[in-house]
């Protein structure tokens, strides 16, 4: 019976918590829509002066374009460098409690 009692406070408090994490995000989005039409009139208003100001900026040369890929490529690289050895030494800190973990159950078995 207090098992059963249990499953049922569990199952409710799923219920409400699903429940209150679907509103709240149904009500952001509310936000958020209301926000993006109150923003579309200062975005046109902003266009067209943006428009004008485009006409006085010069274009950029290709060569600058060509210099921002490679520091992106430079950047992606260190990225994924980080990502190599932080992803390793996870592993290997991991594998050594594990290992630990086993030998004390190998002591008590």
């Amino acid at each position: 019976m207090k098992m059963i009692r249990s499953v049922v406070i569990l199952l409710l408090l799923a219920v409400f918590f699903l429940s209150g994490t679907l509103y709240g995000m149904n009500s952001t989005n509310n936000n958020l829509q209301a926000n993006n039409n109150s923003n579309k009139v200062e975005q046109l208003e902003t266009t067209a002066s943006l428009e004008k100001h485009m006409e006085k900026v010069e274009v950029e040369t290709p060569q600058t374009v060509k210099e921002d890929v490679m520091d992106m490529e430079n950047n992606i690289q260190l990225t994924q460098n980080t990502a190599s050895f932080l992803e390793t030494s996870v592993q290997g800190f991991f594998e050594l409690v594990v290992g630990i973990l086993y030998q004390i159950a190998e002591i008590f078995f």
